[in-house]
């Protein structure tokens, strides 16, 4: 085991002796009064329905819709939804009545996907008052994708404290062939 600096101390005799000082233990993950104070309340969590809706309307010019909305909680770990090859996947959530995002979501949200086969896409997108917008990217394989809301602040805080909100949501999928521009 390696040991810390070495401290010196005097016997009884007058003698010096050295003893190993410990080195301190590893910071305690911060805690989430920390995180909501040291970091401010992002300004898109102030946008409207409206303006979600006009945002909705721009990213998702050129795409089709897929089907009707898919429900998921917002405290869920992991939201699944089905893709199919060969297209480019854009998403929108909307909070539905009652529902919120967390204080800690509002520091920043960001949307981690994993598509069918393990392959990680690249986060995008984010939130936007009472929703958010961003893109599953392309997929190479039929199948499901899982979708993760990640509360990007407090990344050390325990998983149970991180939820992005509570109550529900639609997570609407839009799609174009992966030919299209």
């Amino acid at each position: 085991m390696r040991m810390g600096l070495v401290g010196l101390a005097l016997t009884a005799g007058g003698a010096a002796e050295s003893s190993p000082t410990p080195r301190a233990a590893p910071a305690p993950a911060r805690k989430l009064g920390q995180v909501l104070t040291g970091q401010p309340r992002r300004p898109e969590f102030d946008e409207t329905r409206a303006d979600l809706d006009k945002l909705v309307a721009s990213a998702t010019r050129g795409y089709h819709r897929d089907g009707p909305a898919h429900p998921v909680a917002l405290d869920d770990a992991a939201w699944r939804v089905p893709v199919k090859r060969g297209r480019c996947y854009r998403a929108v959530v909307r909070l539905g009545e009652g529902a919120v995002f967390s204080d800690l979501a509002e520091r920043g949200v960001r949307f981690d996907v994993t598509l069918p086969g393990g392959a990680r896409a690249t986060p995008s997108g984010g939130a936007h008052g009472p929703g958010g917008i961003f893109d599953l990217h392309c997929t190479d394989a039929d199948g499901t994708a899982v979708v993760r809301a990640v509360a990007i602040a407090g990344e050390g805080l325990p998983p149970a404290v991180r939820t992005v909100g509570a109550g529900r949501a639609q997570l609407q999928l839009y799609w174009k062939e992966s030919a299209e521009d």
